[in-house]
């Protein structure tokens, strides 16, 4: 990162001509350095909305004078006061902050020059088009900012290639192409979360994002991301976090700084949650690029003014990634490839997951019910063997029954990019695979107990290191989807509903079941005193022919009623209602219901349902 630099910050004034009264104005911050500061002594520009400025300064840049044309044409007196030198780094984002590699014409061609540093924030939102100088030495410059789009405006989503979306709903044409294309189609997923990347044909350094919501569902509009930027697609830097956002409308814009700007080709936006819908939808997402150089003229005092030009400089630091600490676990090799194809659903409770997609206080079971790989929440997950409960692996090294648990959620994602990261509640991602670019297309729990990362081919890019020849089944048989059959179980495992907001996951950590709702907060729960039944590490869930039961594991004859117990549920076992259960299943609203083998609705969220007229 470039070392900061004092910046002069003027407090301004301005006044109508003819007018003695004085008008607090915005603060003016102010910075040029061509290898060294340069001591301004006259600096004009002007900014898109048609603004124009000019001011002089004391020899000693304590203070400054001079007029500006407002964007409704009137004319001001302004003047300022030093109040600081705040430090700057050049090129790091500042409202009007600029880094350009330059060159000079002279007579044997074009020559490089000293990199050009420029601030210049007046206190509007408008882009700088042009700015002129002249510095204590004689020396002037002038230079004319060139945009990197070909209309000439600071727009630059025209010129974007590709757009990928982790989701999309095709059927009805609301695809990830509607949000570069202008138009009120928009972009729909039937997610709360989701990856959309724009590829450009060139490194741009967008200095800004807006994004507009769509025409309905207040609730769909995204309220928490993470935007990323990355030179080759493999390496991704953060350049903007948002969480809490809202939007007031419908086909609204709302622009977004990008606090530390610099030239990528490709960007990433990983919406990490809603305003409460199962879906997303967007209307447009567009970037905005100041400028890509600048076309203008140097002169040196007493000599006679020459070409000058310069071209938008990469950022000086490393384009790294902050470092991630890795998941425990081996790549096997690296094959370099692009975003695979997110194609087919979710089915949590599988066995696979597949790029795009997150496991949220969930959990995925090989096909022969022997292995679990579970998220218990804030980026822990553990690979248990499911006979003895025994952990085979987990992400996070140490006893996970003492790590400290916050309030939010948190998930672990197989990005776009072929790289599982675990992220915090804030979308802030905390460790990985390392597999960023190596073709991934989906992780596998297999038969053997290992968990691999394989690419398009079926090979294995990353594996845990877990399989064994040593395989027990379970006595008992993992319930998967959204429902629970007659005879299945969960212990550690998860059910999820259809639209992926509702999870009901058995949890042995505390002794019994939870349903945890959209932003993560528990809905419902019932679980075994730790002082009335000192082992509650041995409990599975289970549906069986008279009712649904938290059974001990160690006592197959032993099912416990919860009445009487703490719980939230009146009862969690059926035993007494007169009907044979078929199936448990989590719905979209987040009600557990039981059926009965006609598909009636006979048991919901605890509490019997009326029998239905003629039964």
């Amino acid at each position: 990162m470039t070392a900061a630099v004092p910046s002069c910050a003027f407090q301004m004034w301005w006044r109508a001509p003819n007018s003695a009264e004085w008008t607090p104005g915005h603060e003016l911050l102010v910075y040029v350095g061509n290898g060294e500061n340069v001591i301004l002594d006259e600096l004009s520009w002007s900014t898109a909305d048609g603004a124009l400025s000019a001011v002089g300064f004391s020899p000693d840049m304590a203070s400054c004078y001079g007029h500006r044309r407002t964007p409704d044409g009137d004319v001001l007196e302004v003047r300022g006061e030093l109040r600081g030198r705040p430090g700057y780094s050049p090129g790091t984002g500042d409202a009007r902050g600029f880094e350009f590699d330059t060159e000079v014409e002279e007579p044997t061609g074009w020559q490089p020059s000293e990199r050009l540093r420029l601030l210049i924030d007046d206190g509007s939102n408008a882009p700088l088009l042009w700015t002129a100088w002249r510095d204590r030495t004689g020396d002037s410059c002038s230079v004319a900012l060139r945009s990197a789009s070909p209309t000439g405006n600071a727009d630059v989503t025209g010129l974007v290639t590709h757009v990928w979306a982790s989701a999309e709903h095709r059927d009805a044409g609301e695809v990830a192409t509607n949000l570069i294309e202008g138009t009120p189609s928009k972009w729909f997923a039937p997610h709360d979360r989701a990856s959309l990347e724009f590829r450009f044909p060139h490194p741009i350094a967008a200095d800004r994002y807006v994004l507009t919501s769509a025409n309905d569902a207040p609730d769909r509009d995204p309220a928490a991301w993470v935007l990323r930027g990355s030179v080759d697609g493999h390496l991704w830097r953060v350049l903007d976090t948002r969480t809490d956002q809202s939007f007031t409308d419908r086909h609204e814009s709302s622009t977004y700084p990008i606090t530390d700007p610099g030239a990528y080709a490709c960007y990433r936006l990983d919406i990490v949650g809603n305003n409460g819908s199962p879906h997303l939808q967007l209307e447009t997402v567009r970037f905005l690029a100041s400028a890509s150089g600048f076309t203008g003229y140097r002169r040196r005092a007493d000599n006679a003014p020459i070409p000058y030009r310069g071209t938008c400089a990469a950022p000086e630091v490393s384009d790294t990634p902050t470092e991630l600490s890795r998941f425990p676990g081996t790549r096997v090799h690296a094959r370099s490839g692009g975003s695979p194809s997110a194609e087919g659903a979710l089915i949590a409770g599988g066995h696979r997951l597949r790029v795009g997609e997150s496991l949220r206080r969930q959990s995925l079971t090989s096909l022969n019910d022997a292995f679990t790989l579970k998220h218990f929440g804030f980026d822990d997950l553990i690979l248990f063997r499911n006979h003895d409960r025994k952990p085979l692996w987990r992400s996070v090294p140490g006893n996970w029954r003492q790590k400290r648990r916050g309030t939010g959620v948190s998930d672990v994602t197989l990005q776009p990019d072929g790289d599982l990261v675990a992220h915090d509640e804030d979308g802030v991602p905390l460790r990985s695979t390392g597999t960023a670019g190596c073709g991934v297309a989906m992780l596998e729990v297999r038969d053997d107990g290992d968990v691999v990362l394989l690419d398009s081919d079926g090979e294995i890019v990353w594996h845990t290191d877990t399989a064994t020849t040593d395989v027990q089944l379970p006595p008992f048989t993992v319930a998967r989807g959204d429902r629970m059959l007659v005879g299945q179980s969960l212990a550690e495992q998860s059910l999820t509903s259809p639209n992926g907001q509702y999870v009901l996951v058995h949890d042995h950590q505390h002794g019994g079941t939870f349903l945890y709702g959209p932003q993560g907060q528990i809905t419902s729960w019932f679980y075994l005193v730790p002082a009335m039944f000192p082992d509650p590490f041995g409990t599975r869930l289970t549906l069986e022919e008279d009712g649904l039961f938290l059974r001990w594991s160690q006592d197959e004859a032993d099912g416990v009623d919860l009445r009487g117990v703490r719980k939230a549920w009146d009862s969690l076992t059926t035993a007494q209602f007169p009907f044979h259960p078929e199936q448990v299943v989590v719905r979209d609203n987040g009600d557990l219901e039981m059926l009965d083998a006609d598909g009636e609705v006979m048991w919901r969220n605890g509490s019997k349902v009326d029998a239905v007229p003629g039964r």
